[in-house]
């Protein structure tokens, strides 16, 4: 599980629809054609096609917004979050151990 939501996941929590480059832990948040759309890294014409469909369409803006609130406020609660974190330390501490 991603611990950090960045751009993509904060805006996802208030309702904005993302375009956003698919590339890293992106994908991970944005759900592509779901939550929000992906661009191929590096095209700004991908991005600027992708970022006028959201403009123009508004009913697809609007679904993915709420898509996008909806699963970033299931996926990413405090719980889920803290029970990462330990998880993370308890395998670390686990390694140190090892070595």
């Amino acid at each position: 599980m991603t611990v950090e939501l960045g751009a993509s996941g904060i805006s996802q929590l208030y309702g904005v629809p993302v375009v956003a480059s698919r590339t890293g832990g992106i994908p991970e948040i944005v759900d592509d054609s779901r939550t929000g759309l992906l661009a191929q890294p590096g095209s700004a014409e991908d991005f600027a096609a992708k970022t006028r469909k959201l403009l123009t369409d508004t009913e697809l803006a609007g679904r993915m917004g709420q898509c996008g609130r909806e699963s970033v406020r299931s996926r990413f609660t405090s719980e889920k979050m803290v029970s990462a974190v330990e998880d993370l330390y308890v395998a670390e501490g686990r390694q140190a151990r090892d070595v």
